[in-house]
């Protein structure tokens, strides 16, 4: 199984703005030392009210990949996920390839859908339909691996327009895409363009009945579904006893997602939990800690990921 650092938050613990660089940095360089497959950040105009006030600092998710690449060697780096209808396939295309060149080809390009709707009011911006929106998400997976292997693309779709359009430096590898959601539309773009599909939360019959739908979609796209890589970002609540790891996750006031609550529980509950995902058909979980709890990412990074690595190698 292989695991993803998600950070969720860029709330620095000090207070400081001056420190919400150097502790992402640091975030990213114990992810990698402990044995994480990728390094995730959110992006998002206005701070997720999920997790985090009005007040949060919000970073450009690009900027500030970029900077982790240069204090890191290994890890895989990507948006989890980039709103397409916020961004055109230029833009993310282009800052996708220039991340992959800062980073010796480490890049992953996660896309979404949207459905966040205070970032569009803050914006001034119209909330589209949700079937406008998953429109948007399949014309930008197909243009965007255009711009990245065509010397010149031109594109005709309902949401985006390309004359000749040319992108360079072109990636320095065959970028992967990661489609986050569970809709109808968004699976079958899932299994025309992905390399990797990203369920919130699902629990691990959910996720099942989900590989299920993806593989249907998969069927009439002509496409081998176990090509996609199937991952889930889930929250983890870690704790000595599973009452201490409930009780800290209530007083979180974490929602609770189709009542699944995310891996919360002692290290052997969660191990438990993952290896029921794995069952269902999980190959990557990526994580994130509410408050950057630091007693649960130390007992996640020391008991669970060697212990599932090992299992599985």
């Amino acid at each position: 199984m292989r695991f993803g650092f998600h950070t969720q938050s860029n709330a620095p613990s000090t207070g400081s703005a001056a420190d919400i660089y150097p502790e992402l940095r640091e975030r990213a360089r114990a992810a990698e030392a402990a044995g994480f497959a990728y390094f995730s950040v959110s992006d998002h105009v206005v701070p997720f009210p999920a997790v985090e006030g009005p007040a949060t600092p919000v970073l450009d998710p690009w900027l500030a990949l970029a900077a982790v690449a240069t204090a890191t060697e290994r890890i895989g780096l990507l948006t989890l996920v980039s709103n397409v209808t916020l961004h055109t396939p230029p833009q993310l295309a282009a800052a996708a390839a220039t991340l992959d060149v800062i980073s010796g080809g480490r890049m992953l390009l996660g896309l979404g859908s949207g459905g966040y709707r205070a970032e569009y009011e803050a914006l001034g911006l119209p909330y589209p339909a949700a079937s406008e929106r998953a429109e948007m998400l399949e014309e930008t997976a197909e243009a965007v691996r255009m711009l990245w292997e065509r010397p010149t693309t031109t594109f005709d779709g309902r949401h985006f327009t390309l004359r000749d359009a040319v992108l360079e430096p072109k990636p320095l590898h065959r970028p992967r895409l990661l489609i986050g959601g569970s809709g109808k539309l968004t699976l079958r773009s899932v299994a025309r363009h992905a390399d990797l599909a990203n369920f919130v939360l699902p629990g691990p019959g959910r996720l099942a009945a989900l590989i299920e739908a993806l593989g249907r979609e998969c069927a009439d796209a002509g496409r081998d579904p176990g090509a996609i890589e199937v991952s889930v970002l889930e929250r983890v609540v870690l704790a000595p006893t599973s009452e201490a790891a409930v009780a800290k996750w209530e007083a979180l006031g974490s929602p609770e997602r189709g009542g699944h609550r995310g891996l919360v529980g002692t290290p052997a509950d969660v191990i438990a939990q993952l290896r029921a995902y794995e069952a269902a058909g999980l190959a990557t979980a990526m994580v994130f800690f509410p408050d950057r709890d630091a007693d649960s990412i130390e007992l996640f990074a020391e008991r669970v990921v060697p212990e599932l690595r090992e299992a599985i190698a």
